[in-house]
C-alpha cells in the first residue's frame, strides 16, 4: 500500500484569540509566583483538630501516642483494681470518661472498656467514675478536642521521655503536670516538641495569594492608602535635602 491510498488525517481547526479579547488570567497562587512570592505555592496548614485522616483514633493526636497513652493507663487500671487502690481508681476512670480515652483503644464507651479489658461491671465503672470526678471537683462532661489533645499529647511525651510524671486537669479545667524538679528540662523539651504542631494550628493564618491585589497590596487596606497605617510621609523625599 503506497503512500497516495493513505487517508490524510484531517487537520484541527487552529484557535486564535480575536483582537481585544481578554487573555485569561493566572490563578492567585502563580500571580503572586510571579510577583516573587517564593511562598504562593506553599500547601496549606493541616488544621490538626480537623482531622481527615480515615482511620484517626483521637482527632489532634497521632494514633500511636493516643495508643501508647491508653495502654498506658489501662496497665494503671489494673494494677489499681488488683491492689484494691479504691481512690486511685475512681479518679483514674474519671480521666478517662472526660478524655474518652477509650479511643485510644479503639473502644467504643466505658462500658466495654470496663467488661473487654478491666473485668469490671460496667455500672460499677461508671458509678467509680462519678465518685471520682466528684471527689475531685470536676463533673463527667467530656473535655473539647484542644483540651484532649494537649493532654495526651503532654502525657505521651512524658511516657517517651521515661519521666515519671502525672498529668491531670481540675475543676476549673486548668492543666496541672507534676514530675520531679531534676526532670524538668527533659520534660519542657519533650513536651515542647509534642506541642509545636498543635500551637500553629491556633495561631492566626497569613493571608493568601487570592487576598492581594494586582500589585501585591493587601486587599484589606481599605482606606489607609497605599502606605499601610505608616501615615504621612514626613519630611523631604530622599536625596533633595
Amino acid at each position: 500500500m503506497t503512500s497516495d491510498s493513505k487517508k490524510a488525517r484531517p487537520a484541527k481547526p487552529v484557535q486564535r484569540r480575536r483582537k481585544g479579547a481578554p487573555r485569561k488570567r493566572l490563578s492567585p497562587e502563580l500571580e503572586a509566583l510571579a510577583r516573587g512570592d517564593e511562598k504562593a505555592l506553599r500547601r496549606p496548614r493541616k488544621e490538626r483538630l480537623r482531622d481527615p485522616r480515615p482511620v484517626a483514633l483521637i482527632p489532634g493526636v497521632a494514633n500511636r501516642d493516643a495508643r501508647a497513652v491508653a495502654d498506658a493507663r489501662v496497665e494503671a487500671l489494673r494494677a489499681m483494681i488488683e491492689w484494691d487502690d479504691q481512690d486511685s481508681l475512681e479518679a483514674a476512670l474519671a480521666d478517662f470518661v472526660v478524655l474518652r480515652l477509650w479511643r485510644g483503644r479503639a473502644i467504643t464507651s466505658l462500658e466495654a472498656l470496663a467488661g473487654d479489658l478491666l473485668e469490671m461491671a460496667p455500672e460499677a465503672a461508671q458509678a467509680a467514675a462519678e465518685r471520682g470526678a466528684a471527689t475531685t471537683g470536676r463533673n463527667l462532661e467530656p473535655l473539647d478536642d484542644v483540651a484532649v489533645a494537649s493532654w495526651l499529647r503532654t502525657e505521651a511525651a512524658l511516657l517517651e521521655a521515661e519521666i515519671d510524671a502525672r498529668v491531670r486537669v481540675d475543676g476549673d479545667g486548668r492543666l496541672e503536670v507534676d514530675f520531679p524538679a531534676v526532670a524538668a528540662p527533659e520534660a519542657f523539651d519533650a513536651i515542647g516538641r509534642r506541642m509545636g504542631t498543635l500551637l500553629q494550628d491556633r495561631r492566626p493564618k497569613r493571608p493568601s495569594p487570592g487576598d492581594r491585589d494586582d500589585r501585591g497590596d493587601r486587599k484589606d487596606r481599605g482606606d489607609r492608602g497605599d502606605r499601610g497605617d505608616r501615615g504621612p510621609r514626613r519630611g523631604p523625599p530622599k536625596g533633595r535635602r
